[in-house]
């Protein structure tokens, strides 16, 4: 299976997409496609999208001025007309993906109907916290879904 992993980006985001797209390529899934998507980049950003596009070939950078409707809702046109992922996996500029969400995301998917992960942030003194969330507690009745939480499978 592939995966398609989507990367919105905006402007003075260069720098940090260094590393989100970094962590996307070093997946132990190879095969997958990242679509960086620019909602208004500037020139920098647009240059390191540009230098990953040319490092590696599963990288697409779509760039979009800033506009009224190219936000976050517009994006599914751009994945239901060109992604050839199996799934999808969505990752924001400022995140990193440990090196095997993708491989995880996979697996839970042929068992379960919606896979999650954890969020852990990096403290200003550099320890690691762990988040915890609750999708399920959203769903009633009738609509719910058998949900794997990656988090749980989740190594370094």
């Amino acid at each position: 299976m592939k995966a398609t992993v989507l990367l919105p980006t905006t402007a003075g985001r260069g720098a940090l997409i260094r590393y989100s797209a970094g962590s996307v390529l070093r997946q132990t899934i190879r095969d997958l496609e990242l679509f960086i998507v620019g909602d208004g980049v500037d020139e920098e950003t647009r240059i390191v999208a540009r230098e990953l596009c040319e490092h590696d070939s599963r990288v697409r950078f779509v760039d979009r001025p800033k506009h009224a409707r190219r936000g976050e809702t517009y994006r599914h046109e751009l994945l239901t007309s060109e992604a050839s992922g199996d799934i999808v996996c969505y990752l924001c500029d400022r995140d990193l993906m440990l090196s095997n969400h993708v491989a995880e995301s996979l697996r839970n998917l042929e068992s379960y109907d919606f896979s999650g992960t954890g969020i852990y942030m990096m403290q200003v003194d550099g320890s690691i916290k762990a988040a915890t969330i609750n999708l399920l507690g959203e769903i009633q009745g009738d609509d719910r879904m058998r949900f794997g939480q990656l988090s749980r499978n989740a190594h370094t």
